[in-house]
């Protein structure tokens, strides 16, 4: 083949071998408590996760989403203090942080961008929509309507007053009462949070409401996966960045 006919065989192969390259499934890193079973459902909903050993700078390369499950009614996960700097950098630099916290009272502390939220711990067993038409929802486990995941023990363990939440915040889910948010998301940087005051390590136990695991995780999961922004597999376009050098270069000699 010439050297002509090898340009224009590129051209038309590199076009169509990006456009049919899928996306990439979302990398998850799990932290905390209920490892294996946030594994099985984030893997269940065909992305890619792995357990996290620490929180340094260097176990957050190369992943999209940080999960994390706090299973302590008394204080925040602990790492999420000491890695707090790379934990913000992680996510103004694009990651997203995704948290559902037993403890609540000291999350402004934890969670990245939440230091002027007031959050307090009231355990409830009533969450209402706030915000619907999100993953959140209406996703792949199913619609979360005003009942849903009502009646736990405890559905949720307190609330973010609504009012000092960062500007842009959504609030997806609340108490039923005003001002209450029992979750809600935010743009830090160009990353995400998520926050939620539901235990979900313990639900995902199969503990009662069925809903939590069943309804409520996979739809979270798809939530998150809405909201980041996951860069296609960069050896396409190096391929194609390649060929054109290489053709410029031909050309020119």
């Amino acid at each position: 083949m010439n050297f002509k006919a090898l340009l224009l065989a590129a051209a038309v192969a590199v076009p169509a071998l990006i456009l049919g390259t899928p996306a990439s499934a979302t990398v998850y890193g799990v932290y905390g408590d209920a490892s294996a079973a946030s594994l099985s459902l984030i893997r269940a909903q065909g992305d890619t996760a792995s357990i996290l050993r620490n929180l340094s700078a260097g176990s957050l390369t190369g992943i999209n989403v940080l999960w994390v499950l706090n299973a302590n009614n008394s204080a925040q996960t602990s790492a999420l203090g000491t890695y707090a700097a790379g934990i913000a950098s992680f996510v103004a630099s694009g990651g997203t942080f995704a948290y559902n916290d037993r403890n609540v009272t000291y999350a402004a502390a934890a969670v990245p961008g939440a230091s002027g939220i007031g959050f307090v711990r009231s355990p409830s067993s009533n969450i209402d929509v706030v915000t619907s038409g999100t993953l959140l929802t209406n996703g792949p486990g199913g619609v979360i309507d005003n009942s849903t995941l009502d009646g736990g023990n405890s559905s949720d363990h307190g609330y973010a007053d609504i009012g000092t939440l960062p500007y842009g915040a959504t609030t997806l889910l609340g108490t039923g009462t005003a001002n209450q948010a029992v979750a809600f998301s935010f743009q830090d940087g160009i990353g995400h949070v998520y926050y939620s005051s539901i235990p979900l390590d313990y639900y995902l136990g199969s503990y009662n409401p069925g809903a939590f695991k069943n309804t409520y995780a996979p739809n979270l999961v798809a939530y998150l996966d809405s909201i980041t922004p996951v860069p296609e597999p960069a050896s396409v376009m190096l391929l194609s960045m390649g060929l054109l050098g290489f053709g410029l270069l031909r050309r020119r000699n």
